[in-house]
């Protein structure tokens, strides 16, 4: 999976919020994100998952788009 730097920004909200929220992301989606390389020359971020990370990923950039983006990231990417 390929996300661009704000995707990216979003989910490092995301995972960590664990113990904040209701649905809490995959097992092992903050390893992943930690794991994550950046390919400067198309500003992506490459992440390999499994379909159940995807799914929350998926959840976890829904989440963002929802709360209005208030959220900061904090600095775990």
């Amino acid at each position: 999976m390929e996300l661009i730097p704000s995707q990216m920004a979003a989910l490092c909200v995301f995972v960590g919020l664990t113990d904040q929220l209701r649905v809490p992301p995959a097992d092992g989606l903050a390893e992943q994100i930690r794991a994550a390389s950046c390919d400067h020359g198309i500003k992506r971020w490459r992440l390999y998952l499994t379909q159940e990370q995807m799914e929350s990923v998926a959840y976890g950039l829904w989440l963002h788009r929802m709360t209005g983006r208030l959220l900061v990231s904090p600095a775990c990417c």
